[in-house]
């Protein structure tokens, strides 16, 4: 809620109260009586409202938290791998290339070179393993991807 409207609900709940602790003071088929009546309603439906906008808001708040540290893991892997082709180019040049870090800062550029790293690197698992990756990391690479999708997916 903006402060306005905060203030505007703050206010129909002190009303709500005062009518609550005087009701003796308004007959109860009068007409105060039913206004005061509107606004515990008022008041009621207001308050769900806030619950489920502060739930939302805290849903959100969890998707970029996930979003943020599997796009790190992601960006972290391609680095490893970025780094050792770049060792593996002395004895096979060109190979360094094939793994160039992604230029943008985009999430979709991020999660193309992942799978560009992917598609490259799989021919090649064997010569990775020799230059002391793990002998899982295509499959941890494809792990970081799916899981980065999905908190794309989570946050929009």
């Amino acid at each position: 809620m903006i402060s306005r409207e905060l203030k505007n609900y703050e206010r129909l709940a002190r009303v709500r109260d005062f009518g609550l602790t005087h009701a003796a003071a308004f007959p109860a088929g009068g007409r105060a009586a039913q206004l005061f009546a509107e606004i515990q309603a008022a008041v009621e439906e207001l308050t769900s409202h806030t619950a489920a906008q502060t739930a939302s808001q805290s849903t959100a708040r969890a998707a970029t938290a996930t979003k943020a540290g599997s796009r790190a893991a992601l960006h972290r892997h391609l680095e490893v791998i970025n780094r050792t082709a770049r060792g593996m180019s002395v004895t096979q040049p060109g190979i360094g290339e094939k793994f160039r870090m992604p230029l943008g800062s985009g999430d979709q550029v991020l999660l193309a070179s992942a799978r560009a790293f992917l598609t490259n690197a799989t021919p090649l698992k064997q010569q990775f393993i020799d230059n002391e990756l793990p002998a899982d990391f295509l499959t941890q690479l494809a792990a970081d991807i799916d899981e980065f999708e999905q908190a794309l997916s989570d946050k929009h």
